[in-house]
Parts: C-alpha cells; sequence; structure tokens
C-alpha cells in the first residue's frame, strides 16, 4: 500500500520566500537536546490540540528527519482475539499517537508523510513558531502539470455538478457532450443542483473497460478550468497503486505528491527523491 508525500516550503509568517536556508540541523539538535534532557516538547496549536516533535537517530543520509505526533482519544477500536470488534482497553491517562513522518531537503522544502488522523504540515510551522518564538510560515509547493496526472491516471469515474439554472442555458460550446443532458435534466430540478457521474462499470473485458477510461481522461480534459460552469468536477482513479485518487478538474494547481511505500521514508533507507525543484512557479 502507497502512501502520499507532499512537498512544501518554510517561509516569512507572510508567505514571502526565505532569504537564507531553515536551520534544520540546530533545529533537530535543539529537539534531541531537549529529550535527552527530560523537558517538556509539547506544543498547544492555535486549535488547542497537544503536538510532540521527536527526533529519530542520527541518520548519515537524513541528518533532519523527524516525527510528529498527536494524541487521539477518539474511535479507539481493535479487533479481539474472538473476532470482535472492542473498544481499546485504554487507562484516562492513555491514547493513541497519530504520526506525521517528515524531513527537510534542500532551499527550506520539507516532505511530509501523514495519515488520514496524524497532524497536517501546519501544525509543524505552529509548533517552530511556538517553542522556538519564531514567525514562519509554510506553503505548498504546486504542480500545474495537470495533463500529464490525467494521462497516468486508471480512471474510475467523472462526477461534474452544476447549478439547474444555468444548465438550461448551456450550449454545446460551453459544456461540450454534457450541454445536452444537462439542459433535459434541468428541467425536472428548479433552483438546486445536477450531478452526473460517468463511471467505467464492471463490465466488458479489458480492452472495452481500457477504451471506456480514455474516454473519461477526454471528457475530462473538455472541462478542466471552466470554473464559468461547473460547480464541482473531478476523476477519480487510481495512480501509482493508489485507488480512489481524485484529481479537482477546476484547480489550476495542484500540491505535488510523490506516491511511495510508507517503508521508503524512513531513516536508513533509500532517501525520497526531491525533484520539486523542477516544478514551474
Amino acid at each position: 500500500m502507497h502512501r502520499t508525500i507532499e512537498f512544501w516550503q518554510i517561509t516569512h509568517f507572510d508567505g514571502s520566500p526565505l532569504t537564507t536556508n531553515f536551520p534544520a540541523d540546530a533545529f533537530r539538535e535543539q529537539i534531541v537536546g531537549a529529550k535527552a534532557a527530560n523537558l517538556n516538547l509539547e506544543a498547544r496549536t492555535s486549535d488547542g490540540t497537544p503536538i510532540w516533535v521527536i527526533p529519530h537517530r542520527p541518520d548519515p543520509q537524513r541528518a533532519a528527519f523527524l516525527t510528529m505526533y498527536k494524541p487521539r482519544r477518539e474511535n479507539q477500536s481493535h479487533l479481539s482475539d474472538h473476532g470482535e470488534i472492542r473498544n481499546l482497553p485504554f487507562t484516562a491517562d492513555q491514547f493513541i499517537t497519530e504520526p506525521t513522518y517528515f524531513c527537510f531537503f534542500d532551499r527550506n522544502v520539507v516532505g511530509f508523510l501523514y495519515y488520514f488522523e496524524s497532524p497536517r504540515p501546519g501544525k509543524l510551522i505552529e509548533y517552530v513558531n511556538l517553542k522556538f518564538a519564531a514567525r514562519l510560515g509554510l506553503v505548498p509547493i504546486y504542480s500545474r502539470d495537470l495533463i500529464r496526472m490525467l494521462n497516468e491516471m486508471a480512471a474510475s469515474y467523472l462526477e461534474l455538478t452544476i447549478p439547474s439554472a444555468q444548465a438550461a442555458q448551456l450550449g454545446g460550446e460551453v459544456a461540450g457532450p454534457f450541454a445536452a443532458p444537462l439542459r433535459t435534466v434541468s428541467q425536472l430540478m428548479h433552483d438546486g443542483s445536477i450531478t452526473l457521474k460517468l463511471s467505467v462499470g464492471r463490465r466488458g473485458d479489458q480492452r472495452s473497460r481500457r477504451q471506456r477510461r480514455e474516454q473519461l481522461v477526454q471528457l475530462a480534459r473538455a472541462v478542466v478550468g471552466n470554473r464559468g460552469v461547473f460547480e464541482s468536477a473531478r476523476l477519480v482513479g487510481s495512480v501509482g497503486g493508489r485507488a480512489g485518487f481524485p484529481i479537482d478538474l477546476l484547480q489550476e494547481r495542484f500540491a505535488h505528491k510523490v506516491l511511495v511505500p510508507p517503508a521508503n521514508f524512513m531513516p536508513g533507507v533509500q532517501p525520497i527523491r526531491d525533484d520539486t525543484g523542477i516544478i514551474r512557479d
């Protein structure tokens, strides 16, 4: 199972670029020293969430590789030896810690691997600002290569939403192949929204299903960036072994991501390639 690594960049508090490099190694050494001295490594972010940052053992390939944790006290269920779903037998002072792994690259770039309930990238910069009295920001690094993303996807379905009143006024040149059916359906719905979902489905052989996937991608290209028509538009499919990957067709920019097995982001293994330098601003 693959996970997504997102790339962000440390900036000034207002989002403007730093003129110097963030002292990642010094930051790690501060955390190492605080842990060795049994000092408090917790910080409470703006929403009241407690966050810890814990260093890993020194690694010559990754000098600044750390983990950010937050506690989770809800949804603490597990599958017992008898095949029953039960709550975990925690005391009032016990909880699950949700990890986000991150490491620092050149040009103030930070790579994050997180899970469904683990802290998001913005929590790291809140932690730095709180614990070190800094005023820094963190912004996502964007990739605009939407067509390449569409070509690499094994599409499953295309989902489009449009206001019903607007659908009635559509011309063929505005919404392409969707104009006629949207105008027809708009007669059944007043002051609401219409959602179309076109799916590959499960019928047919491999060749026919591949053709339908290609058709969905072609239709998606006709929708890209058309904010004047659609309320929402997304293509969902598989990318790099990850199923259910959504692409928002109305967004002009996408946060740069790399899909990797989780173990590839751990200390002591082959470093993750930082290819954000080739991304256009």
